[in-house]
């Protein structure tokens, strides 16, 4: 049995969500999040996350360091 690492993984994810052999919701963001994957080593849902609030010019809250590596996001510490 073959295990892809986190970033390799992502790396032929973005191939795929690029064909038209499937049908993605929020394309954009799912490749930009999966390319934050391969980058930065983080997983999808900090990464897709740290997307979203890109987009839309949000904060993360969070106590989780991974938001730091993302220079087009905010993060506060919960209170």
């Amino acid at each position: 049995m073959y295990k892809f690492s986190r970033a390799d993984a992502a790396g032929k994810l973005i191939a795929f969500v690029h064909s038209d052999a499937i049908e993605v919701e929020n394309r954009k963001r799912v490749i930009d999040s999966l390319q934050r994957v391969v980058k930065y080593n983080v997983d999808f849902g900090d990464s897709y996350l740290a997307s979203t609030a890109a987009e839309h010019g949000d904060k993360v809250s969070s106590f989780d360091e991974d938001f730091r590596a993302f220079g087009d996001v905010t993060t506060e510490a919960p209170q």
